[in-house]
């Protein structure tokens, strides 16, 4: 890999095989729920998102190892639910709410929807795991081989020139609206830390055009996380 082939990769594949070496455990993660919310409008399942939300705490120490393996294994559950649930006789036990919620939420799914499910369902997953997989799904779900690459970029920045913090820039202004951000995940407000940064004096021209570009953002992003002190 080449700062040239990471700048203007579409391939997310390589490029995941190259900064999984080096990335945080926290930043690998976010990666993979930044995945994971391209699919939140079409997983429409309690399980699925609760997963989703549960491994993007745990990225920043705010869910324990317990409620990522239940939420893991409750999408899990709930993947394998979606898969089979019209292709079988009810179990006499089953009083029909939970094949109800199904329909009412899926309707017969897809083979695609099955996989987002069962991907979501792995990804809120140990760290270990996480760092060993290859996240194939990159290269196959025509969603992710869209913006994969981008979402990339946007989390680890170019690897090749870690970009580094002046304090002179880091004012009251621009922190207090990278926290909004980070925690609001309000990335519709990063041009506006754009200008807050440019105000303090900020020259950076990759920083500024992070901002003020079209995107995707999600939490992790380098700039973000540059301006908030998080690795």
């Amino acid at each position: 890999m080449t700062e040239r082939e990471w700048l203007a990769g579409t391939d997310p594949t390589p490029m995941l095989e190259y900064i999984r070496k080096q990335s945080s455990d926290r930043k690998l993660r976010l990666l993979t729920v930044s995945c994971c919310r391209l699919f939140w409008d079409c997983l429409n399942l309690d399980e699925t998102r609760t997963a989703i939300e549960v491994s993007e705490r745990f990225a920043d120490g705010h869910a324990t190892e317990e409620e990522l393996s239940e939420a893991r294994s409750a999408a899990h559950d709930a993947a394998w639910y979606a898969r089979y649930y019209d292709e079988r006789e009810p179990h006499p036990s089953e009083d029909g709410e939970r094949r109800r919620y199904f329909g009412e939420r899926l309707g017969k799914p897809s083979q695609e929807v099955l996989r987002r499910l069962f991907f979501v369902a792995f990804m809120a997953n140990t760290s270990q795991r996480l760092r060993a997989d290859g996240m194939p799904t990159l290269r196959t779900d025509p969603i992710l081989v869209r913006h994969g690459p981008s979402l990339l970029r946007d989390v680890f920045g170019n690897p090749f020139r870690p970009a580094t913090a002046d304090p002179r820039r880091l004012t009251s202004t621009a922190v207090s609206l990278a926290r909004s951000i980070y925690e609001d995940r309000a990335f519709d407000r990063m041009p506006i830390l754009a200008d807050a940064l440019e105000e303090a004096g900020c020259d950076d021209a990759d920083l500024l055009a992070h901002c003020r570009g079209g995107g995707p953002h999600a939490r992790g992003c380098w700039a973000v996380d540059l301006l908030l002190g998080k690795e």
